[in-house]
């Protein structure tokens, strides 16, 4: 369950800076402020669509295969955000940066429903008390770790960028070490 939450704090930090920091990157980065809204409802138009897609079949996939697979193309593609971001000096081109942002989102959003059930499964007896204490931790800690990331806004995506791509690698690292400490309870 620690984990788990640890890693929602992590994605859900990102987030926040991406709730915080978007319509600036659209405006000032992009110079493309009437964009906004049309970016910012694209990505959640994408993002609503993936939540019906996982949720149809996340059953069938298991929700710690979906976990991983869903951390390891949300760490990819915000890896690849960063890189672009710091191979274009902050200043890439929309598209591809778009299309990674989107990627990245829809790998959150997938994320962070899944991390939130994983990680009540292991506290099902006081699921009410875990639930509450999930809530708040993950909350309080996005908070903290989006507003770091916000305040580094510097007319770039890099710090941007790197909320994501640290919160992928530290999410992977999270789901990865839990993985193998589950493989050797079962030996």
């Amino acid at each position: 369950a620690l984990l788990y939450t640890l890693s929602s704090v992590a994605i859900f930090g990102a987030f926040s800076s991406y709730l915080a920091t978007s319509e600036r990157v659209i405006g000032d980065v992009f110079h493309r402020p009437s964009w906004f809204p049309y970016v910012f409802g694209g990505t959640a138009i994408m993002m609503g669509i993936s939540s019906m897609t996982v949720g149809r079949n996340v059953g069938r996939i298991g929700v710690d295969r979906l976990i991983r697979w869903a951390v390891i193309a949300y760490t990819m593609a915000a890896v690849a955000m960063y890189v672009l971001s710091r191979a274009s000096d902050g200043q890439p081109s929309f598209w591809p940066f778009m299309i990674l942002l989107t990627l990245v989102l829809i790998g959150y959003n997938v994320l962070l429903s899944n991390l939130n059930a994983a990680a009540m499964v292991p506290v099902g007896h006081v699921a009410g008390t875990a639930a509450a204490v999930y809530a708040t931790v993950t909350t309080a800690g996005a908070a903290v770790v989006g507003q770091r990331f916000d305040r580094a806004f510097d007319g770039t995506v890099n710090p941007f960028s790197l909320a994501f791509a640290i919160a992928g690698v530290l999410s992977l690292g999270m789901v990865l070490t839990l993985r193998r400490q589950r493989a050797g309870e079962v030996r």
